[in-house]
């Protein structure tokens, strides 16, 4: 009788274990077929596909991964949403497709997505790191994200401290250009490079002399990245004070920031920046400098509203 047990257990087992195997390989074989199909298509059709594979914990890694960066990169269809959510939240899912699903979302950019990305940033590390990088993508302006944004900006991880500006940025507004002024006077290099890109996006000419003054005090190449992105708010701001430092940095001739002083003084269109702008051209047509010659042609045309005439 106990043995008549063990053959029936066993047999029980090699049953279960048989189907699982079947239902594994099955998942491999349609899926694999599916992803043949859609590997490079746009089409909001293909998202119940695309939900299907990545929403299945016994799918193959490799299929999942690809259904989330099809999503996040081509689809980016709000119906997506609530299944990603619920990946996201699921505690027994694998960290990695936790941290997949908050980046779609954010890419997705509903903001049906920022009470889950904010309540996800208490998940873990790498977790959290993702759904604030998923917040930063949301365009739809949320007071709750930067309240939390301001909670992170003193947090251990110079990665989340510097999304957490971004984050300031994109969903924030004058109340917080002082704080981003601060950051851009007395920050490390990152969080200066954020803080002028969040002003910029702002918009407010309180920041007009906080980036002239950082523009200034950042030549050379060591600090180009900072100093490029002061040129570019400036730019976007458009306030006339911006001027003069700005034809000195188009004047600069380590050659750092004169592309990018060009499209920011051709946004702010003053006259004055004609005769310098010629120079400059002049001086990229002599040095055979292509690139630089056809982009400040580029922006002498929008300066001027007519196409540069050689001589």
């Amino acid at each position: 009788m106990r043995k008549r047990k063990k053959k029936i257990l066993l047999i029980a087992i090699l049953g279960i274990i048989l189907l699982a195997s079947v239902y594994i390989y099955r998942n491999i074989y349609v899926n694999s077929a599916l992803i043949g199909q859609i590997d490079y298509m746009e089409s909001k059709e293909d998202t119940p596909k695309l939900v299907k594979i990545f929403s299945n914990r016994w799918n193959p890694f490799w299929h999942r991964q690809t259904a989330f960066e099809q999503m996040a990169a081509a689809v980016m269809d709000p119906a997506a949403v609530e299944p990603l959510i619920r990946i996201l939240q699921r505690r027994l899912e694998s960290p990695h497709f936790r941290e997949e699903a908050a980046f779609t979302l954010g890419c997705i950019g509903d903001e049906r997505a920022i009470e889950p990305l904010i309540k996800a940033l208490d998940y873990g590390p790498g977790i959290k790191q993702a759904a604030l990088k998923g917040l930063t993508l949301i365009e739809v302006k949320d007071r709750k994200v930067v309240r939390v944004a301001r909670k992170l900006l003193n947090d251990e991880s110079e990665a989340i401290r510097d999304l957490a500006i971004i984050a300031i940025g994109v969903h924030g507004g004058e109340e917080e250009v002082d704080l981003l002024i601060e950051k851009l006077k007395n920050g490390n290099e990152g969080e200066r490079w954020n803080a002028t890109n969040a002003l910029a996006k702002i918009g407010d000419k309180r920041a007009v002399e906080p980036l002239i003054e950082r523009l200034e005090s950042d030549p050379g190449f060591d600090t180009q990245l900072v100093g490029s992105a002061c040129c570019i708010a400036l730019g976007k701001i458009g306030d006339k004070r911006a001027v003069e430092p700005l034809i000195k940095a188009l004047n600069d001739r380590h050659r750092v920031l004169d592309l990018e002083a060009a499209e920011a003084l051709a946004r702010i269109g003053d006259k004055r920046v004609v005769e310098p702008l010629k120079i400059k051209i002049k001086e990229a047509k002599q040095d055979n400098w292509e690139r630089g010659f056809n982009e400040l042609k580029k922006f002498y045309k929008i300066l001027t509203g007519h196409e540069y005439q050689e001589r």
